[in-house]
């Protein structure tokens, strides 16, 4: 398992939101505060715009480390183990389930994968 990444991949959120919807996915705005965080995983898939601001996930199962800046985009599997790095950072985020009936906390623990 693992994400696929595309730099450059997109020039405006209305271009973001479009992509998602298409994909049948539930669009969502959010602008993140800095984080380190530990290794979890979350059960729905998604994709991932950074309109402004810088992400590094590890995904830590493969080692493999993703710098996303403005344009890039990335799509997330499921149940794949990661964690993040960042800086404030503002995405549009496409996840493949409604957002209001995610279980919560969306950050799962290794234990429970």
């Amino acid at each position: 398992m693992r994400a696929k990444v595309m730099k450059n991949h997109f020039t405006n959120e209305a271009e973001a939101v479009a992509t998602i919807k298409k994909a049948g996915f539930f669009p969502a705005i959010l602008d993140i505060d800095p984080v380190t965080n530990t290794p979890h995983w979350h059960d729905f898939d998604s994709m991932l715009f950074v309109l402004d601001g810088q992400l590094m996930i590890t995904n830590d199962v493969s080692g493999e480390v993703c710098v996303l800046e403005p344009g890039d985009r990335i799509d997330w599997p499921a149940r794949l183990l990661h964690h993040e790095n960042h800086k404030d950072f503002r995405a549009v985020f496409g996840f493949s389930v409604d957002p209001a009936t995610l279980s919560m906390p969306i950050d799962k623990p290794p234990e429970q994968l």
